[in-house]
């Protein structure tokens, strides 16, 4: 209810009361699941979010970083929303003009999705 509610400030454009709402938001999660949980990674990665938006992007990156690291651990590298913290961390590094990092960030995933597709390989992949 409070990320929504930072959602509907956010298009009022009052954006401090939507980081209020936010923060309390991730708050109530991390007491209730813990801070590794991939509820908590997903308020993380919308309080990310809202600093990015506002151009608040050195916020934003260890928030992005932390949303990321949380779903891999949790969910492993194939999950959907790991593809969606690679692309917001990307997103972030690009708007801050790193786009040499930002071409890199999901260099450890594509390659092990390399390695999956490759035929013959145990990871996957069709066997001869």
């Amino acid at each position: 209810m409070f990320n929504q509610l930072g959602v509907l400030f956010y298009i009022k454009a009052d954006y401090a009361q939507a980081e209020t709402l936010k923060r309390r938001a991730l708050a109530i999660d991390e007491k209730t699941y813990g801070p590794d949980h991939p509820e908590v990674a997903i308020r993380v990665g919308n309080l990310a979010s809202l600093f990015e938006a506002i151009g608040r992007f050195a916020e934003a990156e260890p928030l992005h970083r932390r949303a990321l690291a949380i779903h891999e651990a949790s969910l492993g590298l194939d999950n959907p929303y790991v593809a969606i913290g690679l692309n917001n961390l990307a997103r972030l590094l690009q708007a801050t003009n790193r786009l040499a990092e930002a071409g890199t960030a999901g260099a450890p995933h594509a390659r092990d999705q390399r390695e999956k597709l490759r035929p013959g390989s145990s990871k996957g992949g069709d066997s001869p």
